[in-house]
């Protein structure tokens, strides 16, 4: 039974530091600015956004009419939502190296505008950001990309970007 309640011991410690790791992952980046009707749907539920929210993968950001968020990324990047959109941070993982990091975003409906941080900057192609039906990845620094189901729009305000149909 001690051998039991020690082995059940070690297995909770396990377990807890196992749950803390995951909640304590690091934040993919903050909000800067909300203006409107703005929320993050998360594994606990749907939230409105608030400046200073940190934002992890797996968070969606949701816009309605009038409202817009920018976001601050880990790795210096910005992302602008603009209204009447869902944007998906898919992978986000910023270690300052350039062989490892990974930038993954969904634009499932709407306009986003994303000007490029660290890891597109170092490694153009560790970062992507899809559509329905397109897969945008960067040449430069600062796209908008405006999609719905059928089609996906990409103005170029700096730099390049390469567009190929998803799938």
């Amino acid at each position: 039974p001690v051998l039991a309640v020690a082995r059940l011991g070690a297995l909770c410690l396990a377990l807890a530091g196992s749950l803390s790791a995951h909640a304590a992952a690091p934040a993919a980046g903050e909000v800067v600015l909300v203006a409107g009707p703005a929320f993050v749907q998360t594994d606990a539920g749907r939230v409105p956004l608030a400046r200073g929210t940190a934002l992890k993968a797996g968070h969606t950001l949701f816009t309605g009419e009038g409202g817009f968020v920018h976001v601050r990324m880990a790795d210096g990047g910005m992302v602008a939502v603009r209204p009447l959109s869902e944007f998906h941070i898919d992978v986000f993982d910023y270690q300052g190296d350039a062989a490892t990091d990974r930038v993954r975003y969904q634009l499932r409906e709407g306009v986003a505008r994303s000007v490029t941080g660290g890891v597109g900057e170092v490694n153009k192609d560790a970062f992507r950001l899809n559509t329905p039906v397109a897969a945008v990845g960067v040449r430069g620094t600062d796209f908008v990309v405006a999609t719905d189901n059928a089609r996906s729009r990409v103005a170029v305000n700096s730099g390049a970007v390469v567009v190929a149909a998803l799938g």
